[in-house]
């Protein structure tokens, strides 16, 4: 298994139709910082917006303002 992550699969698989793995050297676009940037803004993207959301819900009271979660 070690073997073909670092040297691939051998060629009689590939000509066999199976699957073959791709090994890490061969992801090193995926590594530019460009895309580790675009994740992390992603990321704070879904937790400022999740924490926005528990905020908003947590914090709702009715149209007297003495309900609190009202559900209408």
């Amino acid at each position: 298994m070690q073997r073909m992550l670092l040297e691939g699969a051998p060629p009689a698989a590939e000509a066999a139709g199976e699957d073959v793995m791709i090994s890490c050297a061969d992801c090193t676009d995926l590594n530019h910082p460009a895309v580790v940037a675009s994740d992390w803004i992603g990321f704070l993207a879904l937790l400022g917006a999740s924490i926005v959301l528990i905020w908003k819900l947590t914090t709702f009271k009715g149209p007297d303002g003495e309900d609190k979660y009202y559900m209408g």
